[in-house]
C-alpha cells in the first residue's frame, strides 16, 4: 500500500510528497523486496523535482544498484550517469571524480544494454564527460560511435554529438578533421540551433590556418544573418569579424565593425575591448588623428585598457616624428598606474606598463635634455624586466646610450650583458657593433678589429655591413696593421658603394699607404676619396693627409693647394 501511494504521487508529479513517502517506506521496510525499486524511484523523484537534487538522486541510485535483484537496473544506470554528469559539470572547475564515475557508469550501461533506447544518451554524455576531463581522444571515440551507428541516425543527440566532435578534434589539434566535421554538420543540419556556432568555428579555424579571406567570408555570412541581434554570441561574432578584417588589411571596414559592436552591444565585454581595437585598427590604417581620438576616449577610465591606449598614443607620436609628445602621455599614465600593486597586475598589464616606461625613455632620448634620464630608464628596465617583450631593446638602448654619452666602458658592459641574455635576438648584430665600437674608443684596437670581423661574418645582408667593414679597417689601421688595413679597404672598394662610404674607404687606404711611405699611391687614394665625396665627415683629415703626402714628394704647389682647400 505504501509503495502504491508513493508511486501514485510520483505519477501525478507530486514529487515532494512522493519523496516523503518513498523515504518512509525505505526507513520502515529496508529489507523489503521492493526497497531497491523504492530507492530507484526516490532517485527519479529527486532528479525530476524543481530544482533537481542531483546529489541525493546519486545516493539513491547507488543504493538501488547495490541490489542485484533490481528490475530497473537499465534505467537506474542511465539515470545515475546523467545525475553524475549534471553534478560534475555544475562545479567550477568541473568535478573530475564525478565525471570519471559518470564515464564508468555509462560504459557499464553500454556494455550490457547496447541496444537500449537510451544508448545514444549514454554515448553522448560519456563523450561530454571525457571532453571536460580533457581526454579528447576518448571523447572522439564516444561521439563517433553515436554518429556512425545507423540505428541512431534519427537520434536528437546526433547533431549535438557532431558539433562536440568538431570541438574535440580542435582540442586534439586535428584541424583538418574538425573542418570536415563542421562542414558535414552544416550539410546535414543547416537549420539546427548550433549551425551558427559551427560556421563561427569554421571561421576561427580559417584564421588559425592563415586563410584570412575565407575567415572574413565565413564571419560575414554570420554577421549578415537577419537574426544576428538575437544570437547569444552575436557580440563575439562581430568582434572576431572585425579582427579578421584587420588581419586581411581592411582596416577601415574593421574599424566600422568595431564601432557597430560598441553601439549595438554596449554592455558586452567585447564592446569594452572594441574602443581599443578601433584605435589600433585606425592606427594600422595610418589614420593617426582618428586613432588618437578613439584612444584618448579610453584614458579617463585609468584602467588596464587606458594603460594600453596610452602606449599606442605614444607609438602614434613616434610614427608622426613627434617623439617629444610621448613624454607627457607616458608620464601621466605611469603616475596613476604606479599606485597599483605589481603583484596583483595581470601579466599583460605589467608588460604594458613596462612598454610605457620604454615609451617615456624613447621620447626623452629624442631630446637633448632628456638623454641622461632616458639612459637611466633603459638601464632600469633592462635590470628589472629583462624577460619582458621590451627587455632586449632596453638592454641594447642602455648600451647605445652609453656609447653616445662617451661612457665606453659601460657601453661595453651592457653590450656584453646583451650577448649573454639574448644571443639570438634580432638586435644582436647592432649590439655587437656597440661592443666593437666601444673597444675601438677604448683604444683596444686589436680586440676591436677582431670584434668587427666577427660581426661582419655573422651579419649576413645587414644594411650596416659596409660601415662595419670600414670600422674593422679603421681598427686595423689604428692597431698598426697597415698592410691588412690597405688590403681590407681595397676589397671594399671592389664593390659598388655610396659616395660617402667610397670616400671613407679611399681615405683609409690612403692613410695606410701613407704609413707605409707609398706616397704616390697615397696621393691617388686621397684624391679618389675627395672625388667620391668632398664633403664627407673626414674630408678635412683627408686634405690634411693629402698635403702631407704631397709634401713628402716635394710637391710644394700641390701641398699648398691641399692646405688652402682645407682652410
Amino acid at each position: 500500500e505504501m509503495f502504491a501511494d508513493a508511486a501514485n504521487a510520483q505519477n501525478n508529479g507530486a514529487y515532494e510528497l512522493a519523496i516523503e513517502q518513498w523515504n518512509k517506506m525505505i526507513a520502515d521496510f529496508p529489507d523489503h523486496p521492493l526497497s531497491a525499486s523504492a530507492r530507484h524511484f526516490l532517485g527519479v523523484c529527486y532528479q525530476e523535482k524543481e530544482p533537481p537534487e542531483y546529489g541525493k538522486a546519486i545516493d539513491a541510485f547507488r543504493m538501488a544498484l547495490k541490489d542485484p535483484t533490481l528490475k530497473a537496473r537499465e534505467e537506474a544506470l542511465s539515470h545515475l550517469g546523467w545525475a553524475l554528469f549534471q553534478t560534475g559539470v555544475a562545479q567550477e572547475p568541473a568535478d573530475a571524480e564525478l565525471l570519471g564515475e559518470c564515464v564508468k557508469v555509462f560504459s557499464a550501461f553500454l556494455e550490457k544494454y547496447s541496444d537500449s533506447p537510451s544508448a545514444d544518451k549514454a554515448l553522448f554524455y560519456a563523450g561530454e564527460a571525457e571532453a571536460r576531463l580533457g581526454k579528447s581522444e576518448r571523447a572522439i571515440s564516444f561521439y563517433n560511435q553515436l554518429i556512425q551507428n545507423r540505428n541512431m541516425a534519427q537520434s536528437t543527440l546526433r547533431p549535438d554529438a557532431m558539433f562536440s566532435l568538431g570541438l574535440s578534434y580542435e582540442e586534439a589539434a586535428q584541424r583538418k578533421l574538425a573542418i570536415e566535421n563542421y562542414e558535414s554538420f552544416l550539410a546535414a543540419y543547416s537549420n539546427h540551433s548550433l549551425a551558427t556556432n559551427a560556421m563561427v568555428r569554421l571561421a576561427e579555424l580559417a584564421l588559425q590556418t592563415d586563410q584570412i579571406e575565407k575567415a572574413v567570408a565565413r564571419f560575414r555570412s554570420v554577421v549578415e544573418r537577419p537574426d544576428l541581434q538575437q544570437m547569444a554570441i552575436a557580440d563575439y561574432v562581430l568582434y572576431r569579424y572585425a579582427f579578421a578584417l584587420a588581419k586581411s588589411g581592411q582596416f577601415s571596414q574593421s574599424s566600422d565593425v568595431y564601432q557597430q559592436l560598441a553601439e549595438r552591444f554596449p554592455s558586452s565585454p567585447y564592446a569594452a575591448k572594441a574602443g581599443l581595437a578601433i584605435g589600433q585598427t585606425l592606427m594600422r590604417d595610418k589614420k593617426y588623428d582618428e586613432a588618437s581620438r578613439a584612444l584618448n576616449r579610453l584614458l579617463v577610465a585609468k584602467d588596464d585598457q587606458a594603460v594600453e591606449a596610452s602606449h599606442w598614443l605614444c607609438q602614434i607620436a613616434m610614427l608622426q616624428n613627434r617623439a617629444k609628445d610621448a613624454i607627457p602621455i607616458a608620464r601621466e599614465a605611469l603616475q596613476w598606474a604606479s599606485k597599483w600593486d605589481p603583484k596583483a597586475m595581470a601579466p599583460s598589464t605589467l608588460a604594458m606598463v613596462t612598454s610605457l616606461r620604454m615609451d617615456l625613455a624613447d621620447g626623452l632620448f629624442a631630446t637633448t635634455e632628456g638623454k641622461a634620464e632616458a639612459r637611466k630608464l633603459y638601464e632600469q628596465i633592462a635590470v628589472e624586466a629583462p624577460d619582458s617583450p621590451v627587455g632586449p631593446r632596453a638592454t641594447y638602448n642602455a648600451a647605445f646610450a652609453a656609447l653616445q654619452a662617451g661612457d665606453h666602458a659601460e657601453a661595453q658592459r651592457w653590450s656584453e650583458a646583451f650577448a649573454k641574455r639574448f644571443p639570438n635576438d634580432e638586435l644582436a648584430p647592432d649590439v655587437a657593433y656597440v661592443r666593437a665600437e666601444s673597444l675601438l674608443q677604448l683604444s683596444q684596437f686589436e680586440s676591436s678589429a677582431t670584434a668587427f670581423e666577427q660581426l661582419v661574418r655573422s651579419a649576413g645582408k645587414h644594411p650596416s655591413l659596409t660601415s662595419w667593414e670600414l670600422r674593422a679597417t679603421t681598427a686595423k689601421y689604428l692597431a698598426g696593421d697597415f698592410d691588412a688595413a690597405a688590403a681590407s679597404a681595397t676589397a671594399i672598394l671592389n664593390r659598388s658603394l655610396e659616395p660617402a662610404l667610397a670616400a671613407e674607404a679611399w681615405y683609409l687606404k690612403g692613410a695606410s699607404l701613407l704609413k707605409q711611405k707609398k706616397m704616390q699611391d697615397a696621393v691617388q687614394a686621397f684624391e679618389s676619396s675627395l672625388k667620391a665625396n668632398s664633403t664627407w665627415a673626414q674630408a678635412d683629415e683627408t686634405l690634411l693627409l693629402l698635403s702631407q703626402a704631397y709634401d713628402a714628394l716635394q710637391e710644394k704647389t700641390q701641398t699648398r693647394n691641399a692646405l688652402e682647400r682645407l682652410l
